[in-house]
C-alpha cells in the first residue's frame, strides 16, 4: 500500500495495533488510517483480539509454578533437567499458539464460504425486492415486534431491527428468505429520496467476530460480516463510503 509517496503495509499496521510503532513511523500510520476507514477498523479489530489474548493469557503468565513441576525439577537426573525444561517450553507455546490460532485464524476455508455466501445472498435478495413498489416486505414496520418476534423464532438466533433514523432511514419492514439450506431475514430500510438498504441476517452457530468486508455487483454494494453466531450483510446503492457508515451504526446497536 502507498500513500502521498510512503509505503504503509499490514505489517505496519500489525505493528501499530500491537503498539509497536513509534515517533515518525506511528504518525504516518496514523495519517494513514484517519482516510481510510476500512484499514482503521481492521486495526481496531486487532486489538480487540489483542485485549482478548492478553485478558487469557496474562493471569497463566502470572501464576507460580505449580509445586509438582518444581519438586520434579528438583528431583530430576540432571542430564533430564534441560530437555524437560524444553518440552515444558514447547507446550507452553503450542499451548498459546493455539489459543490465537483459534480466535484470530478461525477464519477457514469454510468460513470464508459461509461470508461469500451470505455476500452473495445479501446483494441478490436486494436487487430481487429494493425495486418493489408494493410487496418489498412481507411483515411491515407497522406490526415491528411481531416481525422481529417471528424472525427470532424462525432463525433460532435473537433479530433486532436497527433504528437508522440518525442516518436518514425509516423501517419499511421484514421478509423471510432462503440462505442455502437455511431461512434468513431480510429488513428493509428507506431514505427520504427514495433510495433503500437492505440488512440480511442468517444464523451462524460458529461464527465469531471477522472484520467489515465490501463487495460490489453493478450499481450495489453490500459490507458483510459475521459476529457472536449470526452473519450480516447490508446492501445498498454502491456508495462505500455511506454503506461503511450505516454498516457501523448497525454493529454498534446489535453490539449492546
Amino acid at each position: 500500500m502507498t500513500g502521498a509517496g510512503i509505503a504503509v503495509t499490514d505489517a505496519d499496521l500489525l505493528a501499530y495495533a500491537d503498539g509497536r510503532l513509534d515517533g515518525e513511523r506511528r504518525a504516518v500510520v496514523e495519517a494513514w488510517l484517519a482516510d481510510r476507514p476500512e484499514d482503521r477498523l481492521r486495526v481496531e479489530e486487532w486489538q480487540r483480539q489483542n485485549a482478548v489474548l492478553h485478558a487469557v493469557l496474562d493471569p497463566v503468565e502470572r501464576e507460580p509454578v505449580p509445586p509438582e513441576l518444581t519438586a520434579v525439577l528438583r528431583t530430576a537426573p540432571r542430564r533430564r533437567a534441560l530437555p524437560d525444561i524444553a518440552a515444558a517450553a514447547a507446550v507452553a507455546v503450542a499451548f498459546v499458539a493455539g489459543l490465537a490460532a483459534g480466535y484470530v485464524l478461525w477464519n477457514a476455508p469454510a468460513e470464508q464460504a459461509s461470508l461469500k455466501e451470505l455476500a452473495t445472498v445479501g446483494l441478490d435478495a436486494h436487487r430481487v425486492y429494493a425495486v418493489e413498489i408494493r410487496h418489498p416486505v412481507e411483515v411491515g414496520a407497522d406490526e415491528e415486534q411481531h416481525l422481529v418476534a417471528w424472525l427470532t423464532k424462525r432463525l433460532d438466533t435473537p433479530v433486532k431491527a436497527p433504528d437508522l433514523s440518525a442516518e436518514g432511514l425509516r423501517l419499511l419492514g421484514g421478509r423471510l428468505i432462503p440462505s442455502g439450506d437455511k431461512p434468513a431475514a431480510l429488513l428493509m430500510y428507506e431514505g427520504d429520496s427514495g433510495e433503500r438498504f437492505s440488512l440480511l441476517i442468517a444464523r451462524e452457530p460458529t461464527a465469531r467476530m471477522t472484520s467489515f468486508r465490501y463487495t460490489e455487483a453493478g450499481n450495489v454494494g453490500a459490507f458483510y460480516w459475521m459476529d457472536s453466531g449470526a452473519g450480516y450483510a447490508l446492501s445498498g446503492p454502491a456508495d462505500r463510503n455511506r454503506l461503511l457508515r450505516i454498516a457501523r451504526a448497525i454493529y454498534e446497536q446489535l453490539d449492546n
